[in-house]
């Protein structure tokens, strides 16, 4: 350790080997962990040189994670592990200029924020605190609603946050779009989504990675979506951020779960498998029935926990 800054180096054949394993890499330091996935390594091993690994703890309460090879930070994310210092819910990347910007893949749990961050970035936890009137603090879901107002993936309605409400198709592709942090490309392919709407970017881009696809009717975007149909989207938007995918397991457990249709048997399937979708208090599965604004909500906390951990 020298000063505040923990420097690992992993020398040029070491990166090579390991990039060739084709695994990840988890370097723990005392100051935090950082994790290199399969196509950073890769990128790495590709310069040929030695790569070096930082983990800097500043004065201010911030740390700044470096991935540079050849003394040149990588245009790539890592996942880190730090601990999660002062008080505050959301993680930003603090910016040359002093301007913040919510990390939206990130969670604070237990003493420590896991994240998803550009190499080189400095971060710190901060608060960014949001109210409903018609979200009590002793709903169920009123962490979850926290979580994704906080990281401002949901907004509010003139109404509130309107916890019940049912989730539209139009919505749930939104959230992910900010949740990417996405920009639309390509033309938009429904006469039934008009140009310049709140929902219109999101849909051209979320059809476009595949994440969805239209009906026979068009896009439909005030369409309320089932929850085989949330199960189906997280699935294909897992597939495009590379997340392995194969787990899987019986919806036998389930007295509904034969219910899920066939196309939607695999994702739910996965969904199931890794935490996203639970029984409710009968223990069935309701594939067929809608979701509320808050079910989403608590979908999408143990979504970004599978991303960043």
């Amino acid at each position: 350790k020298n000063a505040d800054s923990v420097v690992v180096t992993l020398p040029a054949q070491a990166v090579k080997t390991i990039a060739n394993a084709d695994v990840n890499a988890r370097i723990e330091t005392e100051s935090g962990t950082v994790k290199l996935d399969a196509g950073t390594l890769d990128a790495l091993a590709k310069t040929g040189k030695d790569a070096t690994v930082t983990v800097t703890e500043n004065k201010d309460g911030s740390a700044t994670v470096g991935v540079t090879s050849g003394g040149k930070t990588l245009d790539t994310t890592v996942k880190v592990e730090l601990p999660a210092t002062g008080d505050g819910e959301v993680l930003v990347i603090v910016k040359p200029d002093g301007t913040e910007e919510i990390v939206k893949k990130s969670v604070v749990e237990d003493g420590k924020v896991y994240a998803e961050i550009p190499a080189g970035a400095t971060v710190k936890v901060a608060d960014n605190e949001k109210t409903f009137p018609d979200v009590p603090k002793d709903a169920w879901y009123a962490d979850a609603v926290e979580f994704v107002a906080s990281h401002e993936l949901f907004e509010g309605t003139e109404k509130g946050f309107e916890p019940n409400l049912t989730m539209t198709r139009a919505m749930l592709v939104t959230v992910l779009y900010r949740l990417e942090g996405a920009t639309a490309t390509g033309q938009n392919p429904f006469a039934d989504v008009a140009d310049g709407t709140w929902f219109t970017e999101a849909v051209i881009w979320a059809n476009g990675k595949g994440i969805v696809e239209g009906t026979d009717k068009g896009f439909e975007p005030d369409t309320p979506v089932t929850r085989e149909q949330i199960a189906t989207i997280l699935y294909r938007y897992a597939n495009t951020l590379g997340m392995d995918t194969s787990g899987t397991t019986s919806l036998n457990a389930f007295p509904d779960g034969d219910k899920t249709s066939d196309w939607a048997r695999e994702a739910m399937q996965w969904a199931v498998s890794v935490g996203l979708f639970e029984g409710d208090e009968n223990g069935a599965l309701n594939p067929n029935n809608y979701a509320t604004r808050a079910e989403v909500a608590t979908l999408l906390v143990r979504m970004i926990g599978l991303i960043v951990k």
